[in-house]
């Protein structure tokens, strides 16, 4: 976590302030000072802590219930990234991190998953560009997710003053983070995956190890890296919810890519978006309405058997004031898993 990055940030029980001062384990910092590797977050008000495991802060209401749930996803990344101090780990023990009845089965966190969306974020080469067949000549004509949105808001913005700051909810790896901040003044980019937020860190920030490479794969075990250019530096990724937003101020650019239809209750999370946005500013969903069950009740579903989900949403949109500035259906979502398998 960037140590200016304490500043803006709060607890996500109370809104209190957050320090570093008040806590059993001295935080650990980059030779510079810039980055706080590791470390305790402690609420001023209401005593809560909150830790930063290799570089990410975990800014969850029910942190402790997290780390149990997430125990070896989190082990699994310090092992890769570093490791952990013996203050920290003890802290993390007193907590009972071990003690999990439930682990989380959380695809998003395993590190095949990881790579296959660090390719489809970050890879130069359209999927599709070495599959032979017509299918695979089709794909990579396709452009990305993220160059549509990115053009949008770009078009959106060209007549505009200062540089907007942005949030980038359900971040993932990054990939549209990356993109926002060329065109903003700072990004906060949130996902509630620890894996995936680490990832993106340290490809873009190149901390707590720098990442500079990504994997393409071919089948089976094969895989041809892909070397990664340079990046802006003005984001920064925490573990954290919309819901429990530990952020304070508004954004002139919020994106959610793909998440409205994995959320428990669709029409709060856009509720809880627009309390975010600045007068003026700029909200851009995108989704495939892939409902389901397991993460949002049936009930909660946009759209029913008359209207559509894309249509709802609008109507959803325009109810609660928001104008609709660009509509654009059927942009492309390529998730190549390897060079014979897209979804």
């Amino acid at each position: 976590m960037k140590t200016q990055s304490l500043a803006s940030l709060s607890c996500p029980r109370c809104c209190g302030h957050l320090t570093t001062d008040r806590t059993d384990v001295p935080p650990v910092s980059d030779d510079d000072g810039r980055e706080l590797r590791e470390g305790l977050l402690c609420c001023e008000q209401c005593g809560e802590l909150y830790p930063v495991i290799c570089g990410v802060a975990l800014l969850l209401p029910d942190v402790n219930s997290w780390l149990r749930s997430n125990y070896y996803y989190v082990v699994e990344a310090i092992f890769s990234s570093g490791g952990m101090g013996e203050r920290m780990a003890a802290h993390l023990d007193r907590q009972g991190w071990r003690m999990s009845a439930a682990p989380a089965d959380n695809y998003y966190e395993l590190p095949r998953w990881i790579e296959i969306f660090l390719s489809t974020h970050y890879d130069p080469v359209p999927a599709g560009s070495d599959d032979s067949s017509e299918l695979g000549s089709l794909l990579a004509r396709q452009p990305t997710v993220f160059d549509v949105v990115a053009d949008s808001l770009l078009r959106q913005l060209e007549n505009g003053g200062d540089k907007p700051k942005a949030l980038d909810v359900g971040a993932n790896v990054g990939g549209m983070s990356y993109r926002l901040a060329g065109m903003a003044e700072s990004v906060i980019a949130i996902d509630t995956a620890f894996n995936p937020i680490l990832a993106a860190r340290r490809i873009q920030l190149g901390a707590p190890l720098p990442r500079k490479t990504i994997r393409r794969y071919v089948d089976g075990l094969r895989f041809e890296e892909v070397a990664l250019g340079a990046f802006p530096d003005n984001v920064e990724f925490i573990v954290a919810s919309v819901f429990d937003l530990p952020v304070d101020g508004s954004f002139g650019v919020i994106t959610a890519l793909n998440v409205i239809d994995v959320v428990p209750d669709p029409e709060k999370f856009v509720d809880l978006l627009i309390e975010r946005l600045d007068p003026g500013g700029l909200l851009v969903l995108t989704s495939p309405y892939s409902w389901g069950s397991d993460d949002v009740p049936v009930d909660n579903w946009l759209g029913n058997n008359e209207l559509s989900s894309s249509e709802a949403l609008k109507t959803l949109l325009t109810s609660k004031g928001l104008g609709i500035e660009e509509d654009l259906d059927f942009v492309p979502w390529v998730l190549r898993e390897h060079q014979r398998w897209y979804r």
